[in-house]
């Protein structure tokens, strides 16, 4: 007679099964396993349901059972309510589309657990054919919400300045060049500096020059928090504002004006600024021309310093430059 495999105990000197062992990798690596009978569009196994469903495998047997009945189309449709986000609906429609055409599949969806929370799994599924049909499929989830997470995590730090905390060069500017696709809306693109900033570094050091970096990346989070703000390079920044007429943009860009730079470490230095600016409608907007135009409204205003110029993109509506 066939013995079961068995494993010696680590500790008390018993016995561990091979199923037993199986359970205790399957829940150490979070990962579940089950069988679907095709043909009877019914769940066969849900082993170790627990790690991703926070249900047993019972459980979840006995509430797809009443799917059996239902049409195919109709079933396919009640099992992704059931297990999935809705979001993730096609998904699981290309997943069923793959299994029927007897490929395996492999996809990453959000699970539904009890109580309604949704979690991030992958899911390997396989059929298994029987002269060319697939009459039954094994799929292996494995929880990777924590890696999903984390993932989404480095994705947003990958696209900040590390030394402001604000959106990069590169980010900002992506920001920026999907957001004023918008037709019939008005936007105004900012560039602003800290004057004398070269100046401050060689006398003080770069310590004090990154402090007052720092602080104006600090400023402009308080002055602009709906908008979008980003480190352009250096001492240089870039802010888009939305929806905004020449006088308004004027007097939010006095404000900009107004914050005065302090760092404590100095309390006798305090920083200026000097800003450029350009209206403009969304739409059909050269992205170089726009950046350009932008630069020139504040190279314009750094030869008088502490001082802002606003431009129209197109040249045909000069908004002034404005000295304070």
């Amino acid at each position: 007679m066939e013995k079961e495999n068995t494993t010696e105990g680590a500790e008390d000197g018993g016995t561990v099964t091979s199923e037993q062992l199986l359970n205790l990798a399957l829940r150490s690596a979070k990962i579940c396993i089950y069988e679907v009978d095709i043909a009877g569009q019914r769940y066969t196994l849900f082993k170790n349901a627990e790690a991703i469903f926070n249900l047993s495998e019972k459980e979840i047997l006995k509430d797809l059972e009443p799917y059996a009945a239902l049409p195919p189309e109709e079933y396919k449709q009640k099992v992704s309510e059931y297990f999935t986000h809705p979001d993730d609906a096609p998904t699981i429609e290309r997943a069923f589309r793959s299994i029927f055409e007897g490929k395996p599949y492999t996809y990453y969806a959000r699970m539904r657990a009890r109580g309604g929370k949704h979690k991030w799994c992958k899911l390997d599924v396989t059929p298994i054919l029987e002269k060319g049909v697939p009459v039954k499929m094994v799929g292996v989830i494995s929880d990777v919400n924590d890696l999903k997470k984390q993932s989404e995590e480095w994705k947003q730090r990958a696209k900040l300045d590390l030394f402001t905390g604000l959106l990069n060069k590169e980010s900002v500017l992506e920001a920026i060049g999907k957001h004023i696709g918008v037709e019939d809306r008005r936007y105004v693109l900012l560039l602003a500096d800290l004057d004398n900033f070269k100046e401050v570094n060689d006398r003080y050091g770069h310590l004090v020059g990154d402090d007052a970096i720092r602080e104006f990346a600090r400023l402009l989070r308080e002055l602009f928090p709906q908008d979008i703000v980003g480190r352009f390079g250096g001492d240089e920044f870039i802010i888009l504002l939305e929806n905004l007429s020449c006088e308004e943009a004027k007097r939010k860009i006095s404000a900009l004006c107004e914050i005065g730079v302090k760092l404590s470490s100095f309390p006798e230095l305090k920083f200026s600024q000097s800003v450029g600016a350009v209206v403009f409608k969304g739409g059909k907007t050269d992205f170089e021309k726009l950046l350009s135009r932008a630069d020139r409204a504040l190279y314009l205003s750094k030869r008088r310093k502490n001082t802002y110029t606003v431009l129209d993109y197109d040249a045909r509506e000069d908004c002034g430059e404005l000295p304070r």
